[in-house]
């Protein structure tokens, strides 16, 4: 897992989609009857965080929640944000929600990973359920905890899905760090569409900034101009003049055309 995501942040899809492979070949592997269950947990965890965080679908694989109880805690919380974020991708916001507070409530320790990551469902679900305001307590709250160690890759990773939280919450108050933020993102974002959606790479990762792709996003969804500005803390006509650039810049006409470079 790790050396995949690396790859995807380096620049080398080839190398990921190895990897990929190799999470795969270890799932037929342990699903030998003489095999662990803690091994096969290990595998099926391993399989879903793979697909779910590459936004590929997770048929065919065993059940991941059938596995959890052979999973350490700590890892045991990060399978349901894995769960979460899959509720997340089906649209099932309140579900995904529910599933991260029920962790929350149940943790019998800290795990900042877990955490973290768990937090990012939850501001994502909550933007989407058009809660600005809770939003944007969950993100503070979960900035300042990742901050003090730099911990940057849960907003990294989940940036696009944000929808403008980020730009709303961290860059006025720390502009260096945003800066940083955004140029991981952009790395990031490169090396996922090579895997995920490779005719469009160049298309929206070298065309739109991280601001823009936030903009597109929420647009594509149907936010209004209004909408668009009160998530991020600009004026409506700001709005219009970046739709216009974004527009112009994807070579397309009206917001329904953005989908298929924002939504795959």
């Amino acid at each position: 897992l790790l050396y995949s995501f690396s790859n995807l942040t380096l620049g080398n899809p080839s190398a990921s989609r190895m990897g990929f492979r190799n999470i795969q070949e270890c799932l037929l592997l342990s699903k030998d009857s003489s095999a662990p269950k803690g091994a096969m947990a290990s595998c099926v965890f391993a399989n879903y965080l793979a697909m779910v965080l590459m936004h590929l679908p997770t048929d065919g694989l065993p059940p991941l929640q059938d596995f959890l109880p052979s999973l350490p805690s700590g890892l045991r919380a990060y399978a349901v944000y894995v769960l979460a974020h899959n509720a997340y991708l089906h649209k099932e916001y309140k579900r995904a929600l529910g599933l991260c507070q029920s962790v929350f409530l149940m943790l019998d320790g800290c795990y900042p990973v877990a955490m973290e990551y768990l937090y990012c469902v939850i501001i994502m679900c909550l933007i989407n359920l058009k809660q600005q305001d809770e939003a944007r307590e969950a993100l503070i709250k979960a900035w300042n905890m990742a901050k003090p160690d730099g911990f940057l890759e849960p907003f990294i990773e989940h940036h696009g899905l944000m929808l403008g939280q980020i730009e709303a919450c961290i860059k006025p108050a720390e502009p260096e760090s945003y800066r940083q933020l955004s140029q991981a993102v952009i790395a990031f974002s490169r090396g996922w569409m090579a895997i995920h959606n490779p005719q469009l790479q160049s298309s929206v990762t070298d065309k739109l900034t991280p601001m823009e792709y936030s903009i597109a996003m929420l647009a594509s969804k149907g936010w209004t101009n209004q909408e668009i500005a009160k998530q991020l803390s600009l004026s409506p006509n700001t709005i219009k003049h970046y739709l216009s650039r974004i527009f112009h810049m994807l070579d397309i006409e009206k917001r329904e055309e953005l989908k298929p470079f924002v939504n795959k």
